[in-house]
């Protein structure tokens, strides 16, 4: 894998670099890439409320744990 930047190859045509705000604490290219512990963990930290995407929340169905988390809390 090669690890120059656009910029190195090409620095004519590549865009500015955008800065990453300090609150971003990682990045995953697909969903299904988080791993698990993470869901749960920002399932059981939610102290407000949980938005789902319908089209998008059967990955959840598949895992347990952030459901009982979620019933748990439902008031």
């Amino acid at each position: 894998m090669c690890k120059l930047d656009e910029s190195d190859l090409w620095p004519d045509v590549a865009q500015p670099r955008r800065t990453i705000s300090h609150e971003v604490k990682a990045l995953y290219r697909h969903r299904w890439a988080v791993p698990q512990t993470i869901w749960r963990r920002l399932f059981q930290g939610a102290s407000r409320k949980i938005d789902i995407l319908t089209h998008s929340n059967l990955f959840l169905a598949e895992d347990t744990e952030p459901l009982s988390v979620t019933a748990g809390r439902c008031v």
